[in-house]
């Protein structure tokens, strides 16, 4: 059971940094749209950590920390884009 290599659409083996690129091309388009203006401004809990790329756990300790401000509604927890940005392009020493 070695390490194989993924295929894409086209059926053809992709390299490990060719799989790479396309998760992060991936993930950047995700990013484009949620920050969009005719998509959802609020995020749960669960899209956060998506958002962050970081476990649900790790949304919790930034939120016990004072690391992310968390709107509440109701009992569930909804995050603001606009501010997960800005948590996204501080410099750590401010996080």
């Amino acid at each position: 059971m070695g390490h194989q290599k993924g295929t894409g659409d086209l059926g053809r083996n992709l390299s490990i940094s060719e799989e790479h690129s396309i998760f992060e091309n991936s993930h950047a388009e995700k990013r484009r749209r949620a920050a969009s203006p005719a998509s959802p401004k609020w995020l749960t809990t669960q899209e956060a950590a998506e958002y962050l790329r970081v476990s649900i756990s790790s949304i919790k300790t930034m939120i016990y920390r004072g690391q992310v401000r968390v709107h509440k509604l109701g009992r569930r927890n909804r995050f603001l884009i606009e501010e997960l940005e800005r948590l996204i392009t501080l410099p750590l020493s401010h996080i």
